[in-house]
């Protein structure tokens, strides 16, 4: 809707109340002037709320959602009461929203202390304060990267008023140069120590003195829509990383607050583009909407002022107008919906192909009937048609009930009929029909087929699988104005994929569910010209990945499988496997043990000369005696401290000089340093070394191996072995930054793919984040209980499949959970 309002060129504002277990989308949205705003709050004393007059938890009040909606600055400054005279820092406080900020608050009573390097440039703001307030503005030099200056700097506070009670984490740079481009270094650790480490260290200081003190304060972070969201621009560097990471680092200090028994709260403000100084002043910039500081200021205000059972997790602000292994499935059945076309049509007949007793569900079923002659003789008995429209429940029902009778249940179920109406916006008139079309397809459709599947699998206790062809719009909505509820039908996928994973898992049953998200695809649906030219994937590549995610074993579920098109290749030139890798050179990091140690052996055995990256070098040597005497000569080790840009660079020149460059690179070196909490203190070093390790290392393998790949005119591949965890927090403690990293390799991966896309090469990406992996870091205890647990192997059999997929192809995230995982 706020798509279709922008593109309408109206300043009509839209609002959408929900709840926290709504996990498609958690967006509070606040401004100033004009505004959309999305409220999610959390359990609320509502009659949808059984029993919650017994509840003796952590509650809202319906008045809580109503302040929200409010967010008077009257009322926000009436309960600001609380405040005043307690003691605020806010961090880069010399311009912008910093300066913003101090004003504010020191207008609403708090003694407040702003942190900047330009420390004069905060004096000269007392000037815009009236005479009774400019003495509750004071101002502390601080780099915000140097340790030292943040522990003086809260000392001086501590000496001066008792200690800090709110903590406003400001403090951003950001740097134009590419994230692959020579000689970024210092540009990338000056925005990773200002954004993430800096915030990281302020955060455990005030953390300190209001546990010291007993003070229920709060702690809020100046993130950005980028760190929830990459654009697709090629100057953004590692900014949208390290935003990633604030967003990750909230819920992980939420976690850590609520396990230590603090009623301390704390919050993320994700603004869009505001009139500062970090904003070029280009004339592209300047006719683009924009919010200004005190939009901001304003948000923090009313975080600040709701009630303390209130905590404002997020809010966001936006300026109005912005092949395989199919053995076990042999002889198993198999129903395909949409099956007369497109994806479905493909679908079939690989299924059938690969021994499946396969069921072809379409209101169009002589089409189904016609697939027969594209299949060998052997197949062409395996395909079955079944009329049937999807959005009638009676069709559903008789079609599961035939294939029951026939063939005794279901094995497998694939989702992928799908409907989009495009040219009908979701605010047309009379577009009634259409909507209720695309929901009864794509979402209503699915979950009775998902039911009766899981039905027919229960019944006769089948460990199946159900597919769901998604979208990449079930994930972003396109600032496109006439997708009506498509994107919203498939965010709905999203969710309902993760709905059945729990409830799948809470029935003790070992039944897979996987959401395959495909870009665009040439299929029936696209019609428009403007499609017919772009990047566009075939429907035999959605197959192919339908293929791989039911081949893996049954320990491996595939929860989430993103692929988007590549520039268009000739047919001659597209290999499907790993051919076109022998004898290409591949770095692996990290490849002492675990992960590492199984991708090296894999490629190795796949034909590529591979070197190893470790600092336990006589590991990576000693892999050999486990490969065959083909693969052997095959695997190179070379020391390699990942967290040292002197190594890397020696790694880099080395494997240049011995074998002319990196075709492949996989970024696997990882470490978590568990035992520690955000808020431990004296934690510095340890923090540092995770961020250097899981991200700053990894860029920098990223650009030497770009810069490679360029050099020589390759269309390499980058492959990050990401995390769950970098798509969502658990609820543990002693995890620290470790999240935090991952959120940015998630960043980092789409940074990355559109740096890649402007430089004009055709240089893949691809982030796959497993679960739970049975490798040195985890304790031995979970690897011989009865947790879900994922081999080192099966990480290795993805980066194969990724790496095997046609030129056209990018896989650009895998995920990869255990059956049966809860995380």
């Amino acid at each position: 809707m706020r798509q279709e309002l922008r593109f309408a060129g109206i300043k009509i504002k839209v609002t959408v109340g929900g709840s926290v277990n709504n996990t498609v989308m958690h967006k509070s949205v606040l401004r100033k002037m004009s505004h959309l705003r999305s409220i999610s709050p959390g359990f609320t004393r509502t009659a949808i709320n059984p029993n919650n007059d017994a509840y003796t938890g952590p509650i809202l009040d319906p008045e809580d959602i109503a302040d929200a909606i409010l967010v008077k600055r009257q009322k926000v400054r009436t309960v600001m009461e609380r405040w005043q005279g307690k003691v605020a820092i806010v961090t880069g406080a010399s311009s912008g929203i910093g300066a913003a900020t101090v004003k504010a608050l020191a207008n609403a009573g708090m003694i407040t202390f702003g942190l900047a390097r330009r420390v004069e440039r905060v004096e000269e703001l007392k000037s815009e304060l009236s005479a009774d307030v400019r003495d509750r503005l004071h101002a502390v030099q601080c780099d915000i990267t140097k340790e030292e200056d943040i522990l003086a700097a809260f000392r001086q506070v501590e000496e001066k008023c008792g200690g800090v009670d709110v903590l406003i984490n400001n403090a951003g740079v950001a740097r134009t140069v590419g994230v692959l481009d020579a000689g970024n270094t210092q540009a990338v650790r000056d925005v990773i120590d200002t954004n993430l480490v800096g915030l990281a260290l302020c955060s455990r200081e005030a953390f300190q003195s209001m546990k010291k003190r007993s003070v229920d304060g709060h702690i809020i972070h100046i993130n950005s829509i980028l760190g929830h969201c990459v654009l697709p621009m090629g100057t953004l560097n590692v900014y949208p990383a390290t935003k990633y990471g604030v967003t990750a680092l909230t819920e992980t200090m939420r976690h850590e607050l609520r396990l230590a028994g603090t009623k301390i709260k704390v919050t993320s403000i994700s603004p869009g583009l505001v009139r500062t100084e970090i904003i070029p002043n280009s004339a592209a910039i300047s006719e683009m909407p924009i919010l200004e500081p005190e939009d901001i200021a304003s948000a923090i205000l009313y975080a600040l002022g709701t009630p303390p059972r209130v905590q404002v997790h997020e809010i966001t602000i936006k300026p109005v107008g912005e092949t395989l292994k199919m053995e076990r499935w042999q002889g198993k059945v198999a129903v395909v919906t949409g099956a007369s076309s497109g994806i479905g049509a493909a679908t079939v007949k690989a299924l059938a192909n690969a021994g499946m007793i396969t069921f072809g569900l379409a209101r169009r079923v002589e089409r189904i009937e016609e697939l027969k002659s594209d299949l060998p003789d052997e197949a062409k008995g395996r395909l079955h048609s079944i009329r049937c429209d999807i959005t009638k429940e009676a069709d559903i029902l008789a079609a599961f009930r035939e294939v029951e009778e026939t063939c005794g249940g279901v094995d497998v179920l694939i989702n992928n009929a799908g409907l989009a109406k495009g040219g009908v916006g979701v605010l047309d008139a009379g577009n009634t029909q259409i909507i209720r079309d695309v929901f009864d397809t794509n979402l209503v459709g699915l979950a009775l087929c998902s039911r009766e599947a899981f039905q027919s699998m229960k019944k006769r206790s089948v460990d199946g699988h159900i597919v769901h062809i998604n979208s990449i719009l079930g994930h972003m909505v396109a600032p496109m104005g006439t997708i009506n509820v498509y994107a919203a039908s498939k965010y709905g996928v999203t969710a309902l994929t993760e709905t059945m994973r729990h409830e799948l898992r809470l029935a003790g049953t070992k039944v897979k569910v996987t959401s395959i998200s495909p870009g665009l695809v040439r299929t029936e649906m696209p019609t428009s010209s403007a499609l017919a030219e772009r990047p566009c994937l075939q429907p035999e590549d959605i197959a192919d990945a339908i293929l791989y995610v039911l081949g893996t074993p049954p320990r491996v579920q595939i929860h989430e499988l993103t692929i988007k098109p590549k520039m268009s290749y000739p047919s001659a030139e597209i290999h499907f496997k790993m051919d076109r890798w022998t004898g290409k050179v591949a770095i692996v990091t990290g490849a002492s043990s675990g992960i590492g140690a199984a991708v090296l052996k894999s490629l190795a055995n796949a034909g590529m000369i591979v070197v190893g990256l470790a600092r336990r070098v006589d590991r990576v040597e000693a892999l050999r005696k486990e490969l065959t005497e083909l693969a052997a000569p095959n695997l190179h080790a070379i020391r390699c401290d990942i967290t040292q840009e002197r190594d890397i660079l020696a790694a880099f020149v080395e494997v240049e000089q011995r074998f002319g460059g990196v075709d492949v690179l996989i970024n696997n070196a990882g470490i978590a340093k568990m035992g520690i909490n955000l808020f431990t203190p004296s934690n510095t070093d340890q923090l540092r070394q995770v961020v250097d390790t899981n991200v700053m290392g990894l860029v920098l393998c990223s650009r030497e191996a770009f810069l490679s790949m360029q050099k020589r005119s390759v269309d390499g591949h980058i492959v990050h072995i990401n995390s769950v965890v970098g798509h969502s927090v658990p609820a543990f403690a002693s995890f620290n930054i470790y999240p935090a990293t991952k959120y940015g390799v998630t960043a980092l991966t789409e940074t990355m793919r559109h740096e890649l896309r402007l430089a004009g090469t055709k240089i893949k990406v691809t982030s796959i984040s497993p679960g739970l992996v049975k490798t040195e870091a985890i304790p031995d205890a979970m690897k011989e209980g009865p947790t879900p647990i994922l081999e080192p192997e099966d990480i290795a059999e993805a980066v194969l499949y990724v790496l095997g997929t046609p030129p056209r192809v990018q896989v650009h995230e895998l995920t990869i959970r255990p059956v049966g995982e809860s995380m």
